[in-house]
């Protein structure tokens, strides 16, 4: 996002076009001929793919209770027809987004729980539904620069719209890392 950013419908639709892929990828890996392989960890310091979709069904939970706690008070229309995100808010995109730059052990409140394959995929697409009408109705209410605090940390701020942002880039990163130990399979 250049200059003064994304107008808010091309912002909108880009982030629902990366949800909807990231859906189809999860929809090849659960259609996945061996399934007994996506609970298996590729070493035993890696997760295994169950884990990892777990993990991001975590992430999105987290956030989704953080902006539920945000939301009395804390309308703010923007004040153009654009959406830019803030520097931090870039700053993480950009730290998230794939391939991984660095890799850094999760936080014990995201760590993986579910290692039923037919739960965490259902949770998966109805958590990614979920962001999809959270986007829309952020949009439509102008609530994109509304804050909200980061599930790790009161003191770290995001806005609605970096938090979108932030949770796609991470999914992506994931599914990349998830394709690459396929790819070994």
């Amino acid at each position: 996002m250049k200059g003064n950013g994304l107008k808010i419908p091309e912002f909108q639709k880009t982030l629902i076009e990366h949800i909807e892929d990231i859906k189809k990828v999860s929809n090849t890996l659960f259609d996945f001929p061996l399934q007994e392989k996506l609970n298996k960890r590729p070493l035993e310091n890696k997760w295994s793919v169950v884990e990892h979709l777990d993990h991001m069904n975590s992430i999105v939970s987290q956030y989704f209770q953080q902006m539920d706690k945000s939301k009395s008070g804390n309308s703010i229309k923007p004040e153009s027809e654009f959406y830019k995100p803030r520097f931090l808010g870039r700053l993480f995109v950009g730290f998230m987004e794939p391939p991984p730059k660095v890799r850094l052990k999760t936080f014990s409140i995201f760590e993986p729980q579910q290692m039923d394959i037919s739960k965490v995929k259902e949770d998966f697409h109805n958590l990614r539904n979920e962001l999809v009408d959270r986007l829309n109705t952020s949009v439509e209410k102008s609530t994109l620069k509304s804050k909200l605090s980061s599930p790790l940390s009161s003191m770290l701020k995001f806005e609605f719209g970096e938090a979108f942002m932030i949770l796609t880039a991470h999914d992506r990163r994931h599914i990349y890392s998830i394709n690459n130990f396929i790819k070994q399979l």
